[in-house]
């Protein structure tokens, strides 16, 4: 009866207004962007029918990791030279060589490969891993689940959203298994599970790859901070909709965790980054509206933390990569399943 009593307590609780969370008191605000653009694509294939995402652009190819709904293979490579799918790898299930989830990245000339269900990390070089079906991929398993990872270094990878710490990034060390942490959250509210809290804030994470400088962007307030490569926050912007944390807490077998309420909003879906700029897919939807779940504009900035560009998007998506020696921006439209590309 008292466990009833409790669980009652704090979903209540989460249907108040006292439930609050501050990502950040300092993050400077703003309304809008110095320029606004609209982006015209054109289609490049129908073959991937698969919807991507993640997608890091390589030299002449993308590699795209995709939900693998049809429990099969994880990661497709497309030839932009020749303008086809070159092959389908990493394959879905228990085996040594599958994964039952897969998240991508690209650092320095690998590639890494996070399976949040089976909490490992892999990486393979990614010449090895354009050149074999079954490339060797060195994986490490991890003591703790991650919303999202990135690697740092060979030996260092960044994870967030770890539901049992209150910080912000976590920093794994894979040879010695060691945690460190930074980043911490202005306030989280003491009468719900921290996990809820930790599962509400949900940020994204990217590493620059020449400055090694960390971005946090978040999903469900229009906030990114960006850290130096020790983990102290240089700075932290707040816009353009300046829309705070809307959630209730609930209470699941083993933690808490967030519940979307009608006025919870969508920030940003997705992220791609180079040395020189940040590039962050924007929702801004509610959750019940259409494009919840997609980037309906581009938002451009700045690793010193200024806002540069707003591009409005006619098709929404969902992933994206960017090739600024070119100004192109490739993607997956979900109205036409098919690959396509603009010019920024």
């Amino acid at each position: 009866m008292k466990k009833i009593c409790l669980i009652a307590l704090i979903f209540c609780a989460g249907c108040t207004n006292e439930i609050k969370i501050r990502v950040n008191d300092s993050a400077v605000q703003f309304n809008s962007f110095p320029s606004t653009d609209s982006l015209t694509f054109t289609a490049i294939s129908d073959e991937l029918l698969e919807e991507p995402k993640a997608m890091i652009l390589y030299q002449d190819k993308l590699i795209i990791g995709t939900f693998c709904k049809g429990r099969d293979k994880h990661v497709a490579i497309f030839s932009l030279s020749e303008n086809r799918v070159l092959k389908e790898m990493i394959g879905y299930g228990q085996g040594p060589e599958e994964m039952l989830a897969c998240n991508i990245g690209f650092y320095e000339d690998k590639i890494w490969l996070y399976d949040m269900t089976k909490k490992r990390i892999g990486i393979v070089p990614v010449d090895s891993f354009l050149m074999y079906d079954r490339p060797i991929v060195s994986q490490q398993k991890l003591e703790h689940n991650y919303y999202t990872v990135a690697m740092f270094s060979d030996s260092i990878m960044l994870g967030t959203n770890d539901l049992t710490n209150s910080s912000k990034i976590s920093r794994i060390n894979l040879n010695t298994g060691s945690i460190s942490r930074c980043g911490d959250y202005a306030h989280l509210p003491n009468n719900i599970p921290l996990s809820a809290s930790i599962d509400a804030a949900n940020s994204y994470i990217s590493v620059n790859p020449v400055t090694k400088d960390i971005l946090l962007s978040y999903r469900y307030t229009d906030m990114i901070e960006i850290y130096s490569p020790d983990g102290k926050l240089k700075h932290a912007l707040h816009g353009p909709a300046n829309f705070d944390i809307d959630f209730q807490a609930k209470t699941g077998e083993n933690h808490g965790f967030m519940a979307k309420t009608r006025n919870t909003r969508k920030a940003y879906v997705n992220t791609y980054v180079t040395e020189k700029n940040i590039y962050l897919l924007f929702s801004g939807c509610k959750r019940s509206e259409k494009n919840w779940s997609y980037g309906t504009e581009l938002h451009v900035f700045s690793w010193d933390g200024r806002p540069l560009k707003r591009y409005l998007l006619e098709d929404p998506l969902l992933s994206f990569a960017i090739d600024e020696s070119s100004q192109i921006i490739y993607a997956f439209s979900s109205i036409t399943e098919e690959l396509i590309k603009a010019k920024l």
